[in-house]
């Protein structure tokens, strides 16, 4: 349909019969890439012929689509010379081919240019910001924001927002169902106006007396079919945000989201690496305190390191000092007149009997939140929470097993959020449960570092009081038949 420079494909049939890629990219919908033409026979098929006759060495080749189906194709072509095609060349195109299914979809009408263009840099924050101000800047508007969604955790975080006197916001949480962005996500609506959010039946508690919100428009961020956020944008109540507006906002979002999702990707990736690098410099830390310290402060070392790495309010450890108990050894993050050190809990499982109890008794990883977690049927019931913020959201524990006999217990309560509060929506995720793993082996180093020096210092006891006891001296010979004392 078009090209530039003039290449002499124009109006010229491509095969789709017996050729992978084509049809790979009809029945997938998904962008693939050709570095060297040359050598791709097996998977270009008769089209192959086609690019060499155009000297084609290259192909960049990315779906456009129209209502949900696969209308054409984008490419970037390379002659001269073979090339890889980068993250941020393939986005692009992406890009620019989605720009041209909704131009066709939309008889032409495109999204005007803002002002700011998405950064170059892939960092999730810069990019949700910039995101969120092309957005106000595109409806003309005074306000916005941009959500992320959890489906995992059934969650939306708020991490970027216009105004940057709001930045206290960020990190606010909602379930789905909650709010205008809770209730998009719910409804599965491909947008939501209201034209007065204040006066609106299922508006959010949260923000009530922190932030006005006025007339709305939301739309959701999708990658591959996914949801991945929701953007919203806001103006004074009065504005009437139209069908157009939110189709508008829709295209944008639909142009952003791949950026965003990539840079959720580093983001991530970069937040693990960190928590990875703690875990070291922990890890490195307690074991040059083996057999320097006494074991209950080395225990209370790990608690304190598993609270802050885990990201957790509390996190404690318990031991078996008797059968049939644990008893609470050290621990961060908790009421001390409620846990005191040395209170004792009966290992055992049943309606009521307690968690802490049911976990040891069953011995198995143990992760739980929400109303999971307050309906267990383990759960007594009879006495308030024990860390210090007063209630249990989320509860990750793992007994402590050494040469299959149960020798304690290792426990983390309520994640905190990006802003270092208590979130009651956040649960702990499987990475948490491999780094409680590896804090538990922590342990059990510390508890058989701690069993040896003990069964060291009973010899040497033992040995001091047998030669204090003997009447006046040891003879005995060696190994050559010759007597000393």
């Amino acid at each position: 349909m078009a090209e530039y420079p003039s290449w002499g494909a124009l109006n010229r049939p491509i095969p789709l019969s017996g050729s992978p890629s084509e049809s790979e990219l009809i029945t997938s919908a998904r962008p693939f890439y050709i570095p060297d033409v040359a050598q791709a026979a097996q998977l270009l098929g008769p089209v192959q012929n086609t690019l060499l006759s155009l000297d084609i060495d290259a192909l960049l080749l990315v779906p456009v689509q129209v209502d949900g189906r696969v209308f054409g194709s984008f490419s970037l072509d390379v002659s001269g010379r073979t090339r890889p095609f980068t993250l941020r060349e393939i986005t692009l195109c992406q890009r620019f081919a989605d720009q041209v299914g909704q131009a066709i979809l939309r008889s032409g009408k495109s999204v005007p240019k803002t002002k700011e263009t998405l950064p170059q840099a892939i960092d999730e924050q810069q990019i949700a910001r910039t995101i969120v101000t092309q957005a106000v800047t595109l409806l003309g508007a005074n306000g916005g924001g941009l959500y992320r969604y959890q489906p995992s955790h059934n969650m939306l975080s708020l991490i970027a927002t216009y105004d940057q006197n709001d930045t206290q916001l960020n990190g606010v949480t909602l379930a789905i169902g909650e709010g205008a962005a809770g209730h998009l996500i719910a409804s599965e609506k491909p947008y939501l106006i209201i034209p007065n959010y204040e006066q609106w039946g299922q508006r959010a508690r949260v923000y009530e007396g922190k932030y006005f919100f006025g007339a709305v428009v939301e739309v959701p961020l999708r990658h591959a079919d996914n949801i991945i956020g929701v953007l919203f944008v806001n103006d004074m109540v009065g504005r009437q945000f139209t069908t157009e507006d939110a189709h508008l906002l829709q295209l944008f979002a639909d142009q952003a989201a791949t950026a965003w999702y990539h840079a959720q990707l580093s983001t991530l990736d970069a937040a693990r690496l960190h928590r990875l690098e703690i875990l070291t410099q922990a890890s490195a830390t307690i074991m040059r305190m083996l057999g320097r310290v006494s074991v209950p402060d080395l225990l209370q070392q790990i608690a304190h390191h598993g609270a802050d790495i885990l990201q957790a309010e509390a996190c404690s450890v318990l031991l078996v000092k008797q059968p049939g108990f644990l008893t609470f050894v050290a621990g961060h993050g908790y009421d001390a007149d409620k846990l005191p050190l040395g209170r004792e809990f009966a290992i055992r499982s049943g309606p009521g009997t307690g968690l802490t109890g049911h976990i040891a008794d069953k011995g198995l990883l143990f992760n739980e939140h929400g109303a999971t977690l307050l309906q267990h049927p383990a759960v007594s019931g009879k006495e308030t929470p024990l860390v210090a913020s007063g209630h249990c959201y989320a509860m990750l524990g793992l007994p402590l097993q050494h040469e299959g006999k149960l020798v304690g217990l290792l426990r983390v309560e309520n994640k905190k959020n990006e802003r270092g509060e208590v979130d009651p929506l956040l649960p702990f995720d499987q990475q948490d449960e491999w780094i409680l793993r590896l804090l538990a082996d922590a342990i059990l180093v510390a508890i058989d570092n701690a069993t040896l020096m003990d069964e060291m210092d009973i010899e040497k006891e033992h040995l001091t009081r047998l030669l204090q006891n003997v009447p006046s001296a040891v003879v005995a010979n060696d190994l050559n038949g010759r007597i000393f004392s």
